[in-house]
């Protein structure tokens, strides 16, 4: 096998200033390529740079690499021209320090670090980790430092009640610690706020719902109380923000709201949840729009496709249940899809990712089509 192919690269995007492309490899490093280049590395069998060499993403490689070694430094410098110029780290006991690429990679850390190695410091002095461990407000139990795998006991400030926990050095310096604070941390950064929730709803629906309870987190049902037909419901955050109305006024998805909004302007015929006979699972099954021209001939058809259509959205509160009910709806958008093929019918199908392009969506198809016949 090819050195390239070993790397199994993905292309992520475009890069922005050139034909080159970024492409992620199997170990997450980052790269800027163009097909001329990837060509070269191929013929020579050999592997495109990570670091410098006019790669624009040596410094995230960088990152990923001492985040990847758990050497507890980190990268303070933005800049340099080459391996050999000298970078600014800051280490995790000790502070600033500078060093080259090159030495850094060559196992050349901390000067201080490398100083307290020996038998009497026993890599780390003792105190050195003590103070550590303070700054992180926990306070160290363990009498003594062996080495980066031997366990020290300590107790968490904010979480005595939870007694004494145990961390190797080396899972300590890689930024891990209290597992009751890191849990808190979690659950607060994937939790958006009240205020954010009811911006995101003002996207979707504008001023139609009005928020009559607290968001909690998108499992959680909120109360919400539609301007429209004036009444009180509960829904899944995920739902509403997905496009779906939870209330009396209808029950299609915002999307399809928007394709007939489009198709009564442009005073287009059609039918919502257009069956065909032969077109079934154990039912006909619906399609969402079916267009006809202005003596009644089928002209194409419309699905808008939700999350639903295209991984499991966890409907349910049994994961079981929210599997079958996905793989059921890939079944029957399969079913569809096969019909229309086999019967020579246009099927134009909308992903919810383009709710806000389906006018131009629309205006693209319908000028292929004649409508007078």
């Amino acid at each position: 096998m090819n050195k390239l192919d070993k790397l199994k690269l993905e292309k992520v995007s475009n890069y922005s200033t050139d034909d080159r492309n970024t492409y992620k490899d199997v170990d997450a490093y980052i790269y800027a390529l163009s097909d001329d280049n990837l060509r070269v590395i191929k013929r020579r069998n050999s592997l495109p740079a990570r670091f410098f060499r006019s790669n624009p993403y040596t410094f995230d490689n960088i990152k990923l690499y001492l985040k990847n070694k758990t050497i507890g430094i980190e990268l303070i410098s933005t800049e340099a021209k080459n391996g050999m110029e000298p970078l600014e780290f800051k280490c995790i006991i000790h502070g600033l320090f500078n060093k080259s690429w090159n030495e850094i990679k060559n196992g050349q850390f901390c000067p201080q670090c490398g100083r307290n190695k020996g038998s009497e410091a026993r890599k780390n002095l003792y105190v050195d980790v003590v103070s550590a461990f303070k700054a992180k407000n926990l306070k160290l139990i363990s009498k003594e430092y062996v080495n980066n795998e031997s366990d020290l006991s300590y107790i968490c400030l904010k979480h005595q009640d939870r007694g004494i926990q145990k961390i190797t050095w080396g899972n300590f310096i890689s930024q891990k610690g209290c597992r009751f604070c890191s849990k808190e941390n979690t659950v607060k950064k994937q939790t958006k706020s009240n205020t954010k929730f009811e911006s995101e709803l003002f996207l979707v629906h504008g001023n139609k719902y009005d928020m009559q309870s607290q968001y909690i987190n998108s499992k959680v049902k909120v109360q919400v109380y539609c301007t429209d037909c004036l009444t009180l419901f509960s829904a899944k955050p995920n739902h509403l923000l997905n496009g779906h109305m939870g209330c009396s006024c209808k029950s299609t998805s915002l999307g399809e709201d928007r394709i007939r909004s489009y198709l009564n302007f442009k005073k287009i015929k059609y039918q919502q949840q257009f069956r065909f006979d032969d077109c079934k699972n154990k039912k006909p099954l619906p399609f969402d729009f079916a267009v006809f021209s202005e003596i009644d001939n089928l002209i194409f058809l419309i699905e808008f496709n939700g999350k639903q259509h295209y991984k499991n959205t966890g409907w349910s509160s049994n994961p079981l249940k929210s599997d079958e009910y996905y793989k059921k709806q890939i079944y029957n958008d399969s079913i569809k899809i096969d019909y229309c093929k086999r019967n020579n019918l246009k099927l134009i199908v909308i992903p919810y990712w383009d709710i806000n392009k389906i006018d131009n969506i629309l205006n693209n198809e319908i000028e292929k089509f004649d409508f007078m016949q």
